[in-house]
């Protein structure tokens, strides 16, 4: 009897628990749309999947723009230009610079996209 009791007892600690933690907004976000957030969140993403390697730093700028902080030639974090929380960090190919050329070009080619992710912005 004090087994079964227990049993009762903790079945429905853990039915109120997942209760609690049950997502309320997942209604606001399922299909993505429902709200302005949700919408901006699937732009960034889309924009973000069509960053390819390969691609020129002139085509990432289209949709991105560098975030604030340091940025290498080889490599920099593009934060979206409608949401500057979006970012992706970008690597581009090595290329020997002469001390009298611009070290980034619109003609860089991209080899690696990280994932997007959610960070505060970098201001200099």
């Amino acid at each position: 009897m004090r087994l079964m009791l227990r049993l009762t007892i903790f079945g429905f600690i853990f039915l109120a628990c997942g209760l609690c933690y049950w997502p309320r907004s997942h209604a606001a976000c399922a299909g993505g749309t429902g709200s302005q957030g949700c919408d901006l969140v699937a732009e960034a993403l889309d924009a973000a999947s069509r960053l390819k390697a390969g691609m020129p730093r002139a085509d990432v700028e289209k949709a991105f723009t560098l975030d604030g902080g340091m940025s290498f030639q080889d490599r920099a974090t593009y934060t979206y230009r409608h949401c500057r929380y979006i970012k992706v960090d970008v690597e581009f190919q090595k290329r020997d610079v002469a001390p009298d050329v611009q070290a980034f070009s619109p003609e860089d080619q991209v080899s690696k996209v990280s994932k997007p992710y959610l960070a505060y912005p970098i201001s200099d």
